[in-house]
């Protein structure tokens, strides 16, 4: 006796196989995708290209670039052949210097809240406990400049880097911004406190961590205490 097949089997059986074939390669590409933060301003494809080569073959490498002023904004993304390449990568990621200024390599983050390929604490919802070199400032006055940030913070450690975020329309501050250090040790310091005063008004200071699909103007999204 001939066995009747339901015509919407094979369809069904099709769907799921694609949608397996598509979670299973996100998966794989995200073990062997890394970001890459505090590039230089002249750090192009081929420079974060030609770097990361010397770590084992790469498949993509991608600098973003501000649509506006198509100036690089700071950030990028690398993705190897080989997912073992990252571990390479991120066991020196506090002697990587390309184009005479340090990078900060870490492991690209999902859209999901986790790590691509595993669901670390670093991307888990709440506080977040890891260990960064970066701060996010939020409540700034609009007449705060550079060297107010300079002056405040370098009481804690040596700060490498500061970025001020302003409205491209107006050209006025808004009220936020990025401070780089040079240890993790301060930002902890510096997150106890957690709110500030700089020029006379109460700032309040955040870890700010990579997160790769969901990032602020310079590739982090602020996250933690």
């Amino acid at each position: 006796r001939r066995r009747r097949v339901c015509p919407f089997a094979s369809t069904t059986h099709y769907l799921f196989s694609r949608l397996l074939f598509s979670f299973l390669a996100s998966l794989s590409t995200g073990c062997r995708k890394i970001f890459v933060g505090g590039l230089s301003w002249d750090t192009d494809d081929d420079g974060l290209r030609n770097y990361f080569s010397k770590f084992g073959e790469v498949l993509v490498a991608e600098v973003k670039i501000d649509p506006s002023t198509k100036r690089s904004r700071g950030f990028g993304f690398v993705t190897f052949r080989d997912s073992t390449v990252v571990s390479k990568v991120l066991a020196g990621e506090s002697s990587h210097v390309l184009d005479n200024k340090r990078i900060d390599p870490k492991a690209a983050v999902g859209r999901g809240g986790g790590s691509t390929a595993t669901k670390s604490k670093a991307t888990m919802p709440g506080p977040f406990v890891g260990r960064v070199k970066k701060i996010f400032i939020g409540g700034l006055a609009s007449s705060t400049t550079k060297e107010d940030i300079m002056d405040y913070f370098s009481s804690y450690g040596k700060v490498t880097e500061i970025i001020l975020m302003f409205d491209q329309g107006t050209q006025k501050m808004r009220g936020f911004g990025f401070v780089t250090f040079d240890k993790e040790e301060t930002v902890d310091k510096i997150v106890e406190e957690k709110f500030h005063k700089i020029n006379e008004k109460t700032v309040e200071a955040k870890k700010a961590i990579p997160r790769p699909g969901r990032d602020n103007e310079d590739g982090t999204s602020k996250i933690g205490r």
